[in-house]
């Protein structure tokens, strides 16, 4: 929440990378989440229902652990 109040939505989606981890969500996805939250009308409201989504409708191999 801190980086929220930070710097928004934007500030929450940038990727950062730790040690020789790769960057797992892709960009087409990062686009489509904000797209969706920036959503008044969505009815996303836990992380499990975005991760829901996700698989649907962009990327289905992403897990749980890599979305939080």
């Amino acid at each position: 929440m801190k980086l929220f109040a930070q710097g928004g939505l934007k500030e929450l989606l940038v990727g950062k990378k730790g040690g020789n981890n790769p960057l797992l969500i892709q960009e087409r996805s990062k686009s489509a989440i904000a797209s969706k939250l920036a959503n008044p009308l969505t009815m996303i409201t836990s992380y499990v229902e975005l991760l829901e989504w996700i698989q649907t409708n962009s990327q289905p191999n992403i897990s749980y652990k890599v979305l939080f």
